[in-house]
């Protein structure tokens, strides 16, 4: 499961081609992020873990709501940086498992720019 968000910027009729965007893929699950021509992907942030809201990506296997990796936002930022199409998966064999037992989620915010 996917969820993308987008807010355009839109000055006197015409859509500047900056375009934020939070994708939230949820464990063990494969998103895409993208850009449209010529814009790049810029992350400001990458977390992989889980936070205070049950309701992103529900599980039975939810022991902790407050766990994060440190590793995730370099690494996102590393594969996904200047590119216009990034594949992104939700994993702990790409993060680490900062909180073992519970479902995690990969949420990541960027700007094509």
């Amino acid at each position: 499961m996917a969820i993308i968000t987008l807010q355009g910027l839109l000055i006197l009729g015409v859509i500047i081609a900056n375009v934020s965007a939070d994708v939230i893929v949820c464990e063990d699950e494969l998103a895409y992020i993208k850009c449209s021509y010529p814009s790049k992907i810029k992350v400001s942030s990458a977390v992989y873990g889980r936070t205070t809201d049950r309701r992103i990506c529900p599980h039975p296997s939810i022991r902790t709501t407050d766990c994060r990796s440190s590793t995730s936002d370099n690494k996102v930022k590393a594969m996904c940086n200047g590119k216009r199409i990034c594949r992104v998966k939700a994993d702990h064999r790409q993060f680490g498992d900062p909180c073992s037992g519970t479902y995690k989620y990969l949420e990541v915010k960027y700007e094509c720019v």
